[in-house]
């Protein structure tokens, strides 16, 4: 018996991965009606390419071909990475939330980072850097949810070294 040939995503999957810098995270792809099931068919076809438990790249959304847009990118991807990681609960902070906000400065690899709305401890970590505390406040950010500028900035700059941080403190104040 023939394979029976993959359908196409739903057009919803395409654009949502497309906003996301080509990452899909499971629990959207079972709200768009994507079963298992076909998820590890299109894995096995490499027309999605697991990046992390539970987040995939859609091999579809082009890649730039400059390198500041490239590296502009993968920033973005890990941005969004820690979020897709935890769901609708979670929350960009520290240097990820910068990235969401356009500030200059942060180094081209770095451990995302969430919170959940109400805090304490997430189930998994995964790659990403869980913070405890709850987050009163959000905004958001090309349609991630983050914490406040100010309250990013002051999470990221322990975390980075001082010409670093002096980059990001320097682009916040001009960018936000």
């Amino acid at each position: 018996m023939a394979a029976r040939p993959l359908a196409p995503l739903p057009a919803v999957v395409v654009t949502t991965a497309h906003a996301q810098a080509g990452l899909v995270a499971a629990w959207q792809l079972a709200a768009c009606g994507v079963a298992k099931s076909r998820v590890h068919r299109l894995v096995d076809a490499g027309l999605l390419v697991r990046v992390a438990r539970g987040v995939y790249d859609l091999t579809t959304v082009p890649v730039p071909a400059e390198r500041t847009a490239r590296l502009d990118r993968q920033r973005e991807r890990t941005a969004r990475l820690g979020v897709l990681l935890h769901g609708p609960a979670a929350v960009a902070t520290g240097l990820s939330a910068l990235v969401l906000y356009g500030v200059r400065g942060v180094p081209p690899s770095f451990t995302p980072e969430v919170a959940l709305r109400r805090g304490g401890a997430a189930a998994r970590a995964d790659g990403a850097r869980v913070r405890r505390e709850p987050v009163p406040r959000i905004v958001h950010r090309g349609g991630v949810p983050c914490v406040l500028p100010e309250v990013a900035l002051a999470q990221a700059v322990g975390d980075v070294d001082r010409w670093t941080a002096v980059a990001l403190m320097d682009s916040a104040s001009v960018g936000c």
